[in-house]
């Protein structure tokens, strides 16, 4: 019984270790669990930590980014203050630009004009899009057409289908010209879409053109594609310094553009203009056929109406053969009440030229006030395009930039041959022209007084042509010394107005960039 009594007991301590011992490994098992569950929610909590941080860190960055916007909207809107157009160099760099500091480290922005460091326009913070033919700016109208066509062929890679094709998604009709295509064609296609029927409101829009590829338009590789060549935006002010319209030497009331020009200037300078408005020139300045059939007209009238008046002064009669129901209105001794038969298209058009005219009921030759010289050119001529225009807009859209545009943009100029584009290129390498490095560099003249055209040829290019444009495109960059992580703002601000404006923003994802 004894024996039996020990080898119980002995059996009741084994299944007792056995116990603790299964409660001991689950605790550990327990204990294990809820330390890897506390570490799994540690590194979560340190992942969502340095998510936030992430997240605030690249908000900082974009901030910055957002800095270097205003800054491109103030450096647009200083151009038109007198006092940045006297200075050569009155633009700042906005590159490395401090903003604040962060926790030690100086948040900083960047302009420029591309995401890669090796851009091609080294000294310009920004592209200016006068630098590309504006495809919104070209004409639409069925006896313009092939003009319009004209030009766009000439850019690499542009054929005559695609250019009618891109005429065609503008227009607002539902006719195809010679190449193109309307709603008929496009109605067909997978997935079916329907022509803008208006200016493009994007430079994506011309991939749904027939024809119009990505690698077209933005080509692959070293190419850049058709983009480089075009944009929807190019523009330039058409503002004074002050910030006041200028004055539009083509406004159909002549007592008031008379009154505008003798205030600003005197009454030789307003008599001469208005002349020339209401009988053009008698040295052969262009204008169109319709001006010149109204010309033709108004000659025949005015011829008309000095030989009534000379039969009336032989009657002793001082009356007028003008339509009684319009009073005449008179200015400097010429007649203002009639119709303006001819339109000026740019200042060229008043220089060395003279007009015939009636003034004082006498036969008159009026010559132009100013003479075509070096010195009207290099130093007059940039003030007086400050103050008149041959337009009443706000802005002057399409007008191609002299100073910047590549050799394939300037062939689309109307009257540059390769030639005159070889010249213009040669010079600007040499002189090392910018938009705005000299107030002389505002206007087209140098094309003149670097004798690559004549006057004559100057007459023609100078409506399609400036010196510099007020919408620019480009790229704002956020960064933080000691950082690599930077954030990109794709932007176009127009410029043109009294108040810069942003027309597109494109925020990019974080990048890793080195900024110049």
């Amino acid at each position: 019984m004894i024996e039996h009594q020990t080898l119980d007991c002995s059996s009741s301590r084994t299944s007792q270790a056995d116990r603790r011992g299964s409660i001991l490994l689950l605790t550990l098992v327990v204990v294990s669990g809820l330390a890897l569950g506390a570490l799994a929610f540690a590194q979560t909590l340190i992942l969502e930590l340095d998510a936030i941080r992430a997240t605030q860190q690249q908000a900082e960055l974009r901030r910055f980014a957002d800095s270097g916007l205003e800054a491109v909207a103030a450096t647009l809107e200083a151009r038109h203050s007198a006092v940045s157009r006297r200075g050569a160099s009155s633009e700042s760099r906005l590159r490395q630009v401090a903003v604040y500091e962060v926790e030690g480290a100086m948040g900083r922005f960047t302009i420029q004009p591309g995401l890669q460091t090796n851009d091609s326009s080294e000294d310009a913070e920004f592209r200016d899009e006068t630098a590309k033919l504006n495809l919104n700016a070209l004409p639409l109208e069925s006896v313009k057409r092939d003009a319009a066509r004209d030009r766009l062929t000439i850019l690499p890679g542009m054929t005559p289908a695609l250019a009618d094709a891109i005429l065609d998604w503008m227009d607002q009709d539902d006719e195809p010209s010679e190449f193109g295509a309307e709603a008929a064609w496009y109605s067909r296609q997978d997935p079916p879409r329907v022509p803008r029927n208006g200016r493009l409101q994007s430079l994506d829009e011309l991939l749904q053109v027939r024809g119009v590829t990505s690698e077209l338009l933005y080509g692959n590789g070293a190419d850049a594609g058709l983009s480089q060549y075009l944009s929807i935006y190019g523009a330039e002010s058409n503002l004074q310094p002050d910030g006041q319209p200028r004055i539009n030497l083509n406004q159909q009331d002549l007592v008031s553009l008379y009154d505008a020009l003798q205030q600003e200037f005197d009454d030789e300078v307003a008599r001469f203009i208005v002349a020339w408005r209401l009988a053009g020139t008698t040295t052969g300045v262009a204008s169109s056929r319709e001006d010149a059939r109204k010309s033709r007209e108004e000659i025949h009238d005015a011829a008309r109406q000095r030989l009534a008046r000379q039969l009336n002064a032989a009657r002793g009669l001082l009356a007028s053969t003008d339509d009684s129901s319009t009073p005449e209105v008179t200015r400097g001794g010429l007649n203002l009440s009639r119709r303006p038969a001819y339109r000026i298209r740019s200042v060229f058009d008043l220089v060395d030229v003279n007009v015939r005219i009636d003034v004082d009921r006498r036969d008159t030759v009026l010559k132009s006030p100013w003479k075509g010289d070096f010195q009207f050119f290099e130093r007059q001529l940039p003030a007086l395009e400050e103050i008149l225009s041959v337009s009443g807009e706000s802005s002057i859209p399409g007008r191609i930039n002299l100073n910047l545009a590549s050799r394939e943009v300037l062939l689309t100029v109307p009257g540059i041959d390769a030639g005159i584009a070889d010249r213009i290129i040669a010079t600007r390498q040499r002189r090392s022209f910018g938009a705005s490095r000299s107030p002389s560099r505002t206007t087209v003249s140098w094309l003149l007084t670097e004798r690559i055209v004549d006057l004559a040829t100057m007459r023609t290019l100078a409506p399609h042509l400036t010196g510099r444009g007020d919408v620019v495109s480009g790229y704002s960059i956020g960064h933080r010394d000691g950082s690599d992580t930077a954030v990109a703002i794709e932007f176009v601000i127009d410029g043109s107005g009294r108040r810069a404006r942003i027309i597109q923003r494109h925020d990019l994802p974080p990048l890793r960039l080195p900024v110049r």
